[in-house]
């Protein structure tokens, strides 16, 4: 976005959250960026997010991102 700042749309990403709290899969599932630098640095930035550990199964979290 700091080369394209007037970039709009919408990145729809599913990730997969573990016991531990952290993200342990992420798939790009739709974009209409047609941007796969900005789509390759958002899965980055998710993969490197941290929640809450928690008991029971895996999260699977499905998200869209806007860019407005």
């Amino acid at each position: 976005l700091r080369l394209k700042p007037d970039s709009r749309g919408q990145i729809h990403m599913a990730f997969t959250i573990d016991t531990e709290g952290k993200v342990s899969s992420v798939s790009l599932v739709n974009s209409t960026m047609s941007d796969p630098a900005l789509e390759k640095c958002t899965m980055s930035v998710l993969e490197r997010c941290r929640f809450k550990k928690f008991d029971g199964d895996p999260i699977v979290v499905n998200y869209p991102i806007n860019f407005e």
